[in-house]
């Protein structure tokens, strides 16, 4: 069509000629815009788990893997100048608390009528000789709070439990959408450095069965192997003797004990 319009109109000027090409094929700017495509959503999680782990609480100490004597860590030691939190000392050190380390959960379901969690289990990643490098007894004051959950390391297949008793699979915790549970567990190690994560089995409202895996940041993954083994959580039990070993003063930094 245009083609032949450019024929008809082959002694008007070229001007004229382009008004007139203009009415009958209009540009894309006259075009309606395109209609925008709608980003994808995400449903909500059917479950999130919070974690907070309690490093250098009441009665706690720490081994790390190389002994100190004279060198910068040490020096270190002595004037407190030292990562925190704690944690990120640890993990620049090779380090683990040493004995038995409190962690809490806080479960949360996100469905409608819920979801149900069948059992929250212990999944050993791994185990290592103890750390005897250099021990740090932390400077301690007040009492041990009360904990509602235990669990040895020291087992096969470690069980958290209430009072001796086993909590799961006996009890189920019932999450409605938006409600939440708190579990607070003391975990304890004696024979080996163990690193772990938390299992958590649960039924989603259309009554299928779940497994997540949730490190220490509070991440879920869908098997254990996909969790890097610097997330994992980690407890040592306590050496026979360490090569060093300091005590936490009551204003700042540490002290090497002499043999």
């Amino acid at each position: 069509m245009l083609l032949a319009l450019g024929a008809l109109f082959s002694g008007v000027g070229s001007a004229t000629a382009d008004w007139l090409v203009g009415i009958v094929s209009p540009s894309a700017e006259s075009s309606p815009p395109a209609a925008p495509t709608p980003t994808p959503t995400t449903p909500r999680e059917e479950l999130t788990i919070a974690v907070e782990t309690f490093l250098g609480e009441t009665g706690a100490n720490f081994a790390l893997a190389a002994p100190t004597g004279t060198d910068g860590l040490a020096l270190r030691l002595r004037s407190g100048d030292i990562e925190k939190p704690w944690q990120a000392f640890l993990d620049s050190n090779r380090g683990a608390q040493v004995g038995f380390l409190k962690i809490s959960l806080v479960l949360t379901g996100h469905r409608q009528p819920g979801i149900t969690i069948t059992n929250v289990r212990i999944e050993k990643v791994r185990d290592e000789p103890r750390l005897e490098g250099t021990h740090l007894k932390l400077y301690t004051a007040g009492e041990v709070e009360s904990i509602l959950l235990t669990a040895n390391l020291d087992e096969v297949r470690p069980k958290l439990r209430d009072g001796g008793v086993d909590y799961f699979p006996e009890k189920q915790v019932e999450l409605q959408g938006g409600e939440q549970q708190s579990l607070v567990i003391r975990v304890t190690a004696g024979r080996r450095l163990y690193r772990w994560a938390f299992a958590v089995d649960y039924v989603d409202d259309k009554g299928d069965k779940h497994t997540v895996y949730v490190d220490r940041a509070g991440r879920l993954s869908p098997s254990v192997s996909a969790i890097p083994l610097a997330e994992l959580f980690m407890l040592t039990g306590q050496a026979p003797k360490y090569g060093a070993s300091w005590v936490e003063n009551l204003g700042s930094g540490f002290t090497l004990k002499r043999p």
